[in-house]
């Protein structure tokens, strides 16, 4: 009875030997994928979101902050004494240069207009007849001096008569936009009275600094953007045109003024802007914000290679504007870099793009 049961038992022990050897070739096999590259333990490949690190053109940009003013604005006078006859404006007016404003009464200076255009071709007649008289020798040359000298006079006379009837409309002095009426009609004004003020405002002028660490390289025509939060989403493009000569000892800033054109008229002196002032181009490497790692002062981001593994590399970026970033130092054009799915990802780790 033993033989049958020894040998009973030697085929079980060789059955469990066979099941414990299959199992492990399963579990070996699981470690590798089917293109024959290691499998991650845990999990399996990481699905991450890669981007291949690419040259583009940069701008290279000095943010500061700025108040717009208006390069010309007045208080508009009257330089003649006299009633308001007619007002030509309204409050807020966009008016052109020229652009009548106010026409005081005027009766007096027609008269005195008129009368020194009747003495001034009298005199121009007796100038006339005195040198008539003179080349026939009736006159004599003081008499044709005195004629010439009163010629002179009326002529005088009538251009003062002249410009004290256009005295009486006072006009714009340059274009721009009317500020409140200080006038009424009938009212009786003085040399000196204000009417109204004038702004221009269809280019106004950025005032800003910039640190003194920057001033290299600053020049008249660079371009400059202004933003403002009253038109959100817009830039308002200009050009320097006034750089400083000298750095602030208290702030160490230089100041700087750009002219920004504004056909519309939605810009308004003493605006707050967020203001770029661009200093140049460059060519540079850059990747999506979001891939860029930090812990500490060191940043890095994941490279995958040709094998769908994962390396730490340290990097330097540079300039950070919209989302992305600019790589100084630590990559190379092609590079393929993980930007999303970074939480699961492991030095070494293998990833599914």
């Amino acid at each position: 009875m033993c033989g049958p049961m020894k040998s009973s038992s030697g085929k079980l022990a060789a059955a469990a030997v066979a099941v414990v050897l299959v199992a492990a070739l399963f579990w070996a096999a699981s470690l590798w994928t089917a293109e024959g590259k290691p499998r991650s333990r845990g999990r399996g490949p990481v699905p991450v979101e890669i981007r291949t690190v690419e040259s583009r053109w940069i701008e290279d940009i000095v943010t500061a902050t700025g108040s717009l003013v208006a390069p010309e604005a007045v208080v508009v006078t009257t330089e003649a004494a006299g009633r308001v006859e007619s007002i030509h404006f309204e409050e807020g007016d966009r008016v052109e240069t020229g652009a009548l404003l106010i026409t005081l009464e005027q009766e007096d200076e027609r008269a005195r207009l008129e009368e020194a255009r009747t003495r001034a071709a009298e005199a121009e007649r007796e100038l006339e007849r005195q040198r008539v008289l003179y080349e026939r020798d009736v006159a004599s040359e003081a008499r044709l001096d005195a004629a010439r000298t009163a010629r002179a006079q009326a002529r005088a006379a009538l251009q003062a008569a002249s410009e004290a009837l256009d005295d009486r409309h006072i006009e714009a002095p340059f274009a721009g936009v009317t500020g409140r009426r200080l006038v009424s009609p009938g009212a009786l004004l003085e040399p000196g009275d204000p009417i109204t003020r004038l702004v221009k405002t269809r280019s106004l002028d950025l005032l800003f600094e910039v640190p003194g660490n920057r001033v290299g390289g600053l020049r008249r025509g660079l371009r400059v953007r202004g933003r403002t939060p009253a038109w959100p989403g817009e830039a308002f493009e200009g050009e320097v045109d006034f750089v400083g000569s000298e750095v602030d000892p208290q702030t160490r800033s230089l100041p700087l003024e750009a002219r920004l054109e504004d056909e519309q008229g939605r810009l308004k002196p003493g605006m707050f802007m967020d203001v770029e002032l661009v200093l140049g181009e460059r060519e540079a490497l850059t990747l999506p914000e979001a891939s860029i790692l930090s812990r500490g002062p060191a940043s890095y981001v994941f490279v995958v290679d040709e094998k769908d593994v994962a390396r730490r590399v340290p990097v330097e970026p540079g300039l950070r504007k919209q989302g992305w970033v600019e790589i100084v130092e630590g990559l190379a054009p092609g590079d393929r870099v993980v930007v999303a799915g970074l939480q699961d990802v492991r030095d070494g780790a293998e990833v599914e793009p």
